[in-house]
């Protein structure tokens, strides 16, 4: 029987390699998962005194449906954007308040448009992260064949070691946080 990893296997590299972890990314959709993942990321915050940096990436609709987009005027192609950015705001602040006080200060919040697993792997590279704390929805099936899975892709693509916090099924379906 062969086994191969899923991830990347860190060759030659020391404990105080693994240890130094400035900066921790944490891609959001303001979902249960992604407050599961910012827990997390959290532990670690504190742990090596890392920064957090919490990424939403708003997906215009002229990149997820170009087909439609096309059909709608320009006047409310602008307003419908100024609307949806509004909204990531206030998205945004929402899921601040769950950050404890102690960690406040280095959690540094940012929106951003574009296609989604480009913009996450764009920014850990350009910030030189070097942890990502994703959460995964799970989807499995015809659900997954189709919505396609960026935190896959990102843990295939990123330039830097990739922890995936997924909800048990049962906290999934009541809503509730992971602990």
């Amino acid at each position: 029987m062969n086994w191969e990893p899923k991830g990347r296997v860190m060759e030659n590299s020391s404990s105080e390699d693994v240890m130094k972890i400035g900066k921790i990314l944490v891609p959001t959709d303001f979902s249960n998962q992604s407050r599961a993942a910012l827990q997390q990321a959290q532990s670690f915050a504190r742990r090596f005194e890392a920064r957090i940096d919490l990424l939403h990436v708003w997906e215009p609709p002229e990149q997820a449906r170009p087909d439609v987009w096309l059909h709608v005027d320009r006047e409310a192609r602008k307003q419908l954007t100024r609307a949806a950015c509004d909204k990531q705001r206030q998205d945004m602040l929402a899921f601040l308040r769950d950050v404890p006080d102690d960690l406040a200060a280095r959690v540094y919040p940012r929106l951003a448009s574009g296609v989604v697993v480009d913009e996450i792997l764009s920014a850990a590279t350009r910030e030189g992260v070097g942890l990502i704390v994703m959460g995964t929805h799970g989807r499995r099936g015809l659900a997954h064949l189709f919505l396609g899975s960026v935190t896959e892709k990102v843990l295939r693509l990123a330039p830097c070691p990739v922890l995936v916090v997924r909800q048990a099924r049962d906290q999934q379906r009541d809503g509730r946080e992971a602990a």
